[in-house]
């Protein structure tokens, strides 16, 4: 739990430390506190859980001192470039959908953005069509059953070139739908 207050990355905090971030070892530990209650918020974001590593490696670095203070936040300013990337393509595309699209995206990284997003949005339309994502359904094993049945057939429609990726595939868009309602 955290017991300072945290502030929320976005462009307007980039910029503000950009233009008066100090390189002390103590803006660097706030940046990292900073990152890591983000990564709290977006738990089950395969992104998150990524950069989480990525932060704890430059913590460690700096708390056994083989990198650099001023190193460490620079790479801390981009990873917080990279949080405010992520913030603006779930915004652009839905937060209901984006971790659909970023299951997607992580079995399928070389799958075009729009396919991706198509996708989503033809699997879940799809899916309230059958009557299938209701309110509690993911604790009815028969329905989760169906619904991983049905994913599983429209993502092979959808991805017929990704055979081999295709079980993957479903559990972590199962995975992700399973998170969002």
């Amino acid at each position: 739990e955290d017991t300072y207050p945290t502030v929320t990355i976005d462009e307007k905090y980039i910029e503000s430390l950009k233009k008066s971030a100090t390189k002390t070892m103590g803006a660097a530990i706030d940046l990292i506190a900073n990152v890591q209650h983000e990564a709290r918020l977006h738990s089950g974001s395969p992104f998150f859980v990524n950069l989480s590593r990525q932060v704890e490696d430059t913590y460690e670095g700096l708390r056994t001192r083989k990198i650099e203070t001023e190193k460490a936040i620079k790479r801390l300013l981009n990873t917080c470039e990279k949080i405010a990337e992520w913030k603006r393509e779930e915004k652009k595309i839905g937060r209901d959908k984006y971790p659909l699209y970023e299951a997607i995206k992580g079995v399928l990284p070389g799958v075009e953005k729009q396919k991706a997003i198509d996708s989503v949005n033809f699997l879940l339309a799809y899916l309230e069509k059958k009557n299938l994502l209701f309110k509690g359904w993911q604790l009815q094993r028969d329905v989760r059953r169906k619904v991983k049945a049905e994913m599983r057939i429209q993502l092979l429609s959808k991805f017929k070139n990704y055979r081999g990726k295709i079980d993957d595939l479903a559990e972590k868009t199962f995975q992700a739908l399973e998170g969002l309602r």
